[in-house]
């Protein structure tokens, strides 16, 4: 997790850093969207074990990921430098328009259009809604409780 974050970062860090005037769609909207899925792409077998897993430690290991993952991503989300270079892209298609403007949908709902102190309470907010989230499905998933029913209770439910 740690490399593939570091990798994420170094890509932000690029897109962020990037000359406005050398910015274009392909290096600055695209590219954040390659290094998502890549990103995506290394963490998501790592975090679908925390779900599928019969041995305790690597759920526990996966659940432990799935909550990294949420707060990197949350922070990631929330940096300024990232959301202005991205917001001041020009889309040359319509689908590209949809993809720019989901994409500052997102920053936004992070708390980008607030000043810097509500973003911060913000980010805050989201990393620990990130890991109740986990603490939620981890719950879920431990849970082997039963109902017993009569036959009668069951009536006119398929037999399946």
């Amino acid at each position: 997790m740690v490399a593939v974050s570091l990798k994420m970062t170094s890509v932000i860090d690029g897109i962020a850093g990037l000359n406005p005037k050398s910015r274009t769609f392909d290096n600055t909207m695209l590219a954040l969207e390659t290094a998502e899925g890549e990103f995506s792409d290394a963490t998501s077998p790592l975090t679908f074990m925390g779900y599928v897993s019969t041995d305790e430690a690597l759920r526990d290991e996966g659940s432990a990921c799935e909550e990294s993952v949420g707060n990197y991503s949350v922070e990631y989300n929330s940096r300024r430098d990232l959301y202005l270079a991205i917001k001041g892209q020009k889309p040359r298609n319509a689908a590209e328009q949809r993809l720019l403007t989901e994409t500052l949908k997102g920053f936004e709902l992070n708390g980008l259009n607030l000043p810097d102190a509500e973003l911060a309470t913000v980010t805050q907010l989201k990393k620990e809604l990130s890991s109740l989230e986990v603490q939620f499905s981890n719950n879920l998933n431990q849970d082997n409780t039963t109902v017993e029913m009569t036959a009668a209770e069951l009536a006119g439910v398929p037999h399946d």
